[in-house]
């Protein structure tokens, strides 16, 4: 059985090392408790729209693939 990757978890072992800023990007609910927990959190609708949960906590919404680069390269 494969094991579940707990984005969240990932966060905050980042953090544990030392990082201070964090950008994370993602479009499911499953998203939703990393975005939640990063500096930066962008909801990204590139193949369909974000879900609702990724929505609601997320400090970005963007839906096209040059817009998330551009942002990404300004940051």
């Amino acid at each position: 059985m494969e094991k579940v990757l707990n984005k969240a978890d990932v966060i905050m072992a980042l953090r544990k090392e030392g990082y201070e800023r964090i950008i994370a990007i993602g479009d499911g609910a499953n998203d939703a408790p990393m975005l939640a927990l990063a500096d930066i959190s962008i909801a990204y609708g590139g193949v369909h729209p974000p879900a609702q949960a990724a929505k609601k906590v997320a400090s970005h919404i963007i839906h096209e693939g040059e817009a998330l680069c551009k942002m990404l390269r300004a940051l």
